[in-house]
């Protein structure tokens, strides 16, 4: 009887786990959701739009601080959005990926038409009011997402945008004072 009992017992155990194996296996990874969520997608979007209007700027800038400030953009915008892609969290997210963001195209056509200081001034006014807002969407972020690594890379990216935000406003200041 007991080996009877062993035997039922082992096969009675073998059913659970293969029934409670593809439970667990089909069990949907962690996704972004609520803040979490909006937070990536509008970060991935200002990224991307940096990075376009950056590559514009240092092309068409007249002005070589405007240049080289533009050349950071790209740069470092680029860094971003790789450490963002690295997440395991947003690695795990199907994010669209539509070249630039209707704002940021409506400012590529308004700067597409202007060209030497203007467009400096144009383009480096646009960049103090992007950074403004950017740091308070990370800001936001620090208090408001859930996940810990998208917490954690918002307060660590922060120090880059405030870098970005100081950098734009001197740029902008020194071509207001060129004038």
């Amino acid at each position: 009887m007991t080996k009877l009992m062993m035997g039922l017992l082992t096969a009675l155990f073998g059913i659970v786990a293969l029934a409670v194996a593809p439970a667990v296996a089909a069990q949907p990874a962690p996704s972004l959701r609520g803040p979490d969520q909006m937070f990536v997608l509008d970060v991935e979007q200002a990224n991307r739009d940096e990075v376009a209007l950056g590559q514009l700027a240092a092309d068409k800038a007249s002005n070589p601080d405007v240049k080289s400030f533009a050349q950071t953009m790209v740069n470092d915008h680029e860094k971003l959005q790789d450490e963002l892609a690295d997440l395991p969290i947003v690695k795990e997210a199907k994010l669209p990926t539509a070249a630039m963001g209707a704002e940021a195209k409506a400012l590529r056509v308004r700067l597409n038409r202007l060209s030497g200081h203007a467009f400096d001034q144009a383009y480096m006014n646009a960049m103090v009011q992007d950074h403004e807002r950017d740091l308070q969407t990370f800001d936001r972020a620090t208090r408001n997402v859930s996940n810990p690594d998208l917490k954690h890379w918002a307060a660590v990216s922060m120090t880059v945008l405030r870098e970005h935000l100081q950098r734009a406003r001197k740029v902008e200041q020194e071509l207001k004072s060129s004038r």
